[in-house]
């Protein structure tokens, strides 16, 4: 039966998805470690969902099969109301799945974000250090002039700035060269 096999699967995912949820929210682990409990977690829910989805059909062709052969008026009334309530099902169903999949979406996002930014503050250290390890004052004022530009326009790009607003700011820089 479809309703006990999937009762035994979801529980399944559902242990599944509690102990790699566990992982993936460690900030402690590596991001690989994270990265791929979160992509165990995301395939998690996305089974529950399909499961889910699945489960609410199977539903609603059985009261159709059901509709197709009752004679009787009421019975087919209590059918007809069974049927409009099983679309009902399938239809939060089909929500669910895809909010399930934009979450799963936002989650991965959110993951290399927070692996990005850990990436850029190691570099903008080792940045800031070669830097100060320059001796001569002249050429250390000039690349710490050219790194804070190459960082200046790095976040113009993120703020989706213009063409135009990177030159003017890229000219202020060339200013303070001079």
């Amino acid at each position: 039966d479809l309703t006990n096999r999937l009762a035994v699967e979801n529980a399944q995912l559902n242990k599944e998805l509690e102990t790699q949820q566990k992982i993936a929210d460690d900030t402690t682990r590596s991001y690989e470690e994270r990265k791929e409990a979160l992509d165990r977690v995301n395939a998690a829910n996305e089974q529950l969902v399909d499961n889910a989805l699945l489960e609410a059909k199977a539903n609603e062709n059985k009261i159709r099969q059901q509709l197709a052969i009752v004679a009787n008026d009421e019975d087919r009334r209590d059918l007809e109301a069974e049927l409009a309530t099983a679309t009902a099902e399938r239809i939060d169903a089909e929500k669910n799945a895809d909010i399930v999949r934009l979450e799963s979406a936002q989650l991965n996002r959110e993951l290399d974000l927070e692996e990005l930014e850990r990436k850029k503050s190691i570099t903008q250290q080792l940045e800031d250090l070669a830097v100060e390890n320059i001796t001569n004052e002249q050429e250390r004022e000039l690349a710490a002039l050219d790194l804070a530009k190459e960082r200046a326009l790095a976040e113009l790009d993120l703020l989706r700035a213009t063409d135009e607003e990177k030159e003017r700011l890229a000219n202020e820089f060339e200013k303070k060269r001079e």
